[in-house]
């Protein structure tokens, strides 16, 4: 078996969004008062959104394993301002390209409970999926950090409850793009990658994007009238409010004006701030799936290679449309089942046969017991993924160079991506509509290395050409 690197967890968690300090939080943050940068009351909406105390509680795991953070009122945004180069901008692709359809083989066998469906909330009792001494016999995945005191591990099961919790208060429906006529989910992955390229040039958190994507997300889903030339704009204000939300230095509202190549003002992005905050009630809290992921690879005890495969399907995940309605633990609890399952299958000799059917006995009961969710639970949602992952480098570039990276050890060029347990449980995806070719075959290393070494230069603004951002 091949050795990996043990995964370092870093015993300190973020501020603990207990119910009374998110209620607090939502209070003060509703009856703020947003002041105006020029002109009369009701013109524009301030940059700046005042905040009681030190800071806003932020919604993290347990453990962050990447950075802590906190975001309190900025006084001056961005003292420096940096210098940015313009992303380049797709246009936007209102008629899809013809799909092909995966029909499974007649001896596939397909997840039929409804209860486990991908997008099922029903409740699950895992004492009908193990037995009790199993349950009763768990060791405390936190007693090594009783003496950390950021660990804050007494609190730690009741945060895990809390989240489930919200995120079912938060729920946005699968198909919400189905009563709108002219946003589809091809505009919908065009915003979404332009969006990440904003992520990668001002570096913002993974739950920023996260939280971005949520806010866009709940907030088309309520504007069944919003019109497709205004999509852009939402896009713009929903990172800016996560950004505010999430970072300690997030980006100026002129910055991204100037990045849409001015396709909206200053004032149009206050305005539709102002929209989408109040039509999701100002109500952020819903915790992104890298925060429940963070938890179960530490009760799980996984090295660090598993985590960041891990990592990687979760942030695909929010650049899929038809996975919007999944809830984040759930795509969370299968980011690492998959993880799990690949990294076995290169390191140990398995047939496909034998890997289908004994994957499930990677699912510790621990992990189980922590999330919720018993492996029977979390295969369907696996299967979507492996859709998802067949076609990254090509759909959701921006997170396969990610990936592709020494700094997150180049988890998205492993060969096991492309294997013939990924390729057979994606054709029993029944949720993500858009089927990829399982016949077409992932770009070899060499060329991969040379798409890098090209966006390295067109990232840097050397001989490239940018189109508008057209909706």
């Amino acid at each position: 078996m091949a050795t990996r690197r043990p995964l370092i967890v870093n015993n300190r968690m973020s501020m603990i969004p207990t119910r009374a300090r998110l209620d607090e939080n939502h209070k003060v943050l509703k009856n703020s008062v947003i002041g105006q940068e020029n002109g009369p009351a009701g013109k524009g909406v301030s940059t700046k959104v005042a905040v009681k105390g030190s800071g806003v509680t932020t919604r993290h795991g347990l453990i962050a394993l990447d950075k802590n953070v906190g975001i309190g009122s900025q006084p001056n945004v961005l003292q420096k301002k940096k210098v940015v180069s313009t992303p380049e901008k797709p246009e936007f692709i209102k008629s899809s390209a013809t799909a092909v359809t995966v029909t499974p083989s007649p001896s596939t066998k397909v997840e039929t409970n409804t209860r486990f469906a991908p997008d099922s909330y029903a409740s699950i009792n895992l004492k009908d999926f193990f037995k009790e001494e199993e349950l009763n016999s768990l060791e405390d995945p936190d007693r090594y950090d009783h003496d950390a005191e950021c660990a804050l591990s007494v609190y730690a099961k009741d945060v895990v409850k809390y989240q489930l919790q919200l995120e079912e208060r938060f729920r946005i429906s699968t198909n919400y793009l189905s009563g709108h006529d002219h946003i589809t989910p091809e505009s919908r992955r065009t915003l979404m990658n332009w969006l990440g390229q904003l992520q990668k040039q001002y570096r913002l958190l993974s739950e920023t994007f996260s939280i971005a994507q949520y806010i866009l997300d709940g907030y088309v889903s309520k504007e069944r009238r919003l019109p497709v030339n205004k999509y852009q704009l939402v896009g713009i204000t929903a990172l800016l409010i996560a950004s505010k939300y999430e970072e300690i230095t997030p980006p100026t509202v002129e910055d991204l004006v100037n990045l849409s190549q001015n396709a909206c003002t200053v004032r149009d992005v206050h305005a539709m701030e102002r929209s989408m905050l109040q039509s999701l009630d100002f109500m952020l809290q819903r915790p992104p799936p890298i925060a429940f992921l963070r938890r179960i690879s530490k009760v799980s005890d996984v090295d660090t290679e598993t985590h960041a495969l891990a990592k990687y399907f979760v942030e695909l995940s929010s650049f899929e449309y038809w996975l919007v309605g999944v809830r984040p633990s759930k795509i969370a609890a299968a980011s690492l089942f998959l993880s799990l399952t690949l990294w076995e299958s290169r390191d140990q000799e398995f047939s496909l046969k034998q890997l289908d059917e004994e994957a499930a006995k990677l699912w510790s009961v621990q992990t189980a017991v922590e999330i919720g969710y018993p492996a029977e639970a979390v295969k369907p949602v696996a299967y979507e993924l492996c859709l998802v992952v067949l076609d990254a480098h090509k759909k959701y570039e921006v997170i396969y160079k990610k990936y592709a990276s020494s700094r997150f050890l180049s988890v998205s060029r492993e060969p096991f991506l492309d294997s013939p347990l990924v390729r057979l449980w994606a054709s029993r995806a029944t949720l993500v509509k858009t089927k990829p070719s399982l016949s077409s075959s992932r770009p070899k290393a060499t060329n991969i290395r040379r798409t890098a070494a090209s966006t390295a230069v067109s990232s840097a603004g050397i001989g490239s050409n940018r189109p508008p951002f057209r909706v």
